[in-house]
């Protein structure tokens, strides 16, 4: 689709919109053309798998959020406001949060580069709940010409108390404003 094709669309054509992979969450779109604003509401019920990294009591999961559409994409600010829960947790399960354009890598605990490139890794003190409220600090431009930019909700922890895999209940809503910026 041509930058001029897209302009002149309306938020409510889903053609030139992102989806969301997570059933049962709803997408509301706000914008007419190249700019926009997305918001993702996450029902409860809805897991981020924290995986144990070889056992060596690091652990890193991601969730896809959003399917961007083909194209040069500008994230030009980004919230959070999420709520996570670990069911018969005991300890102190300090984790840090993000939201990339890649899911959380297996090689450590914290959340950098394209783990963390839309919203940087924020510290979630997490004792059974905890909440992600975090906010993007500066803008990212991401060519997802082929293939077309993902958005993922990263946590990791370097914790001792991630001695195997915690499967944390996430809900709240990912507020994104982005630009399309064309596709080759």
């Amino acid at each position: 689709m041509s930058f001029d094709q897209i302009k002149s669309r309306r938020s409510s054509d889903s053609e030139a919109m992102p989806t969301t992979p997570i059933s049962n969450a709803t997408l509301t779109h706000w914008g007419d053309g190249p700019v926009y604003r997305t918001r993702v509401t996450i029902p409860t019920g809805t897991t981020l798998t924290v995986a144990d990294q070889a056992g060596n009591s690091v652990g890193a999961g991601g969730l896809q959020v959003l399917d961007m559409p083909e194209g040069v994409i500008s994230f030009l600010g980004a919230s959070t406001d999420i709520t996570y829960t670990i069911a018969a947790f005991t300890g102190d399960a300090d984790m840090v949060s993000a939201l990339g354009t890649a899911t959380a890598g297996t090689d450590n605990g914290a959340l950098s580069t394209t783990e963390a490139n839309i919203i940087a890794s924020t510290a979630t003190a997490l004792d059974g709940t905890g909440t992600f409220a975090g906010a993007s600090t500066a803008a990212a431009f991401r060519d997802g010409s082929a293939p077309a930019v993902d958005v993922y909700l990263n946590g990791g922890s370097g914790s001792t108390d991630w001695a195997s895999d915690r499967a944390i209940d996430v809900a709240g809503t990912i507020d994104i404003v982005w630009c399309y910026c064309g596709d080759n």
